[in-house]
């Protein structure tokens, strides 16, 4: 758990599933082994499921410099869509999905952690 904003040039390194409540700044990074939630602005970069297949990253404002979820990276200006509330990102197939996050982890996530 980190209260407060993850500032730039800070990394955040961490075996299990990680939450913040602030901010991650452009320039900051959140690695964990498990998955991501960012009670703030996502604006840095976030690492979920390193070492693993199955894992997501939650944050109230998805603006990242890049998502890597698992062997998976997306990176900032690949979605031309602004954020519109609280986003989930997780990897289908061979990509990382970003969708509105509703409260529920999609159906195929959910089996699969």
């Amino acid at each position: 758990l980190v209260i407060g904003p993850v500032r730039s040039g800070v990394i955040v390194d961490h075996p299990g599933h990680v939450i913040v409540i602030g901010d991650v700044n452009p320039g900051a990074e959140v690695r964990a082994e498990g998955s991501i939630i960012v009670l703030g602005r996502l604006r840095g970069v976030a690492h979920a499921a390193i070492g693993r297949d199955a894992g997501f990253i939650v944050g109230l404002t998805l603006q990242p410099q890049q998502l890597r979820i698992g062997r998976m990276v997306a990176r900032a200006g690949e979605s031309d869509r602004p954020s519109d509330g609280a986003e989930i990102a997780y990897v289908t197939g061979e990509a990382i999905v970003v969708e509105r996050f509703i409260g529920r982890l999609p159906s195929g996530l959910a089996a699969s952690m």
